[in-house]
């Protein structure tokens, strides 16, 4: 029973740290650079997360070359269709979170929100030495790069996030 929360304590810990809008707001910064020099849609900010922190999703992403597309990495073959299951709930779950990260993110400077989002500081996830956090910034710009090809209302509906 000791163990048990010990456990639970430690779960609490680490989704603490890794869900604190500071550190989400750089996840935000590396996959607007995966837009290069395009502006986001600023709904799209709002598939970040629920892609990223779904282990299988963001495995898949690092798999992602400048080339792929949505198509090539999520809806191409049933089995990764299978990626994209529960997208609709995690969307939920990670919408106050996202706009926290948001605001950490333009009080902070490092990116600016008009009709669009753009980039104000750059990134590179490789510059990032600790490997854990190297790999979820590496998912977020890919996940930018492969973004940018697509038209922000094809994106909502093949990933079949219907509800904002």
């Amino acid at each position: 029973m000791e163990s048990e929360k010990i456990k639970d304590n430690n779960l609490h810990s680490i989704q603490t740290l890794s869900l604190n809008p500071f550190f989400l707001s750089l996840l935000l910064q590396h996959f607007l650079n995966g837009y290069r020099d395009k502006k986001a849609e600023y709904h799209l900010l709002y598939l970040v997360f629920p892609i990223i922190f779904y282990k299988p999703s963001r495995d898949f992403l690092l798999s992602a070359t400048k080339k792929s597309s949505i198509f090539s990495m999520y809806l191409k073959d049933v089995n990764q269709r299978v990626l994209l299951g529960g997208i609709q709930e995690r969307y939920s779950f990670f919408k106050e979170l996202t706009d926290e990260a948001i605001i950490v993110a333009v009080n902070e400077g490092k990116i600016a929100i008009s009709k669009e989002v753009s980039l104000l500081s750059k990134v590179n996830y490789e510059k990032i030495k600790v490997a854990d956090i190297r790999y979820y910034m590496r998912a977020a710009h890919y996940l930018g790069v492969i973004f940018a090809r697509t038209n922000y209302v094809d994106i909502f509906r093949k990933l079949g996030v219907r509800t904002l």
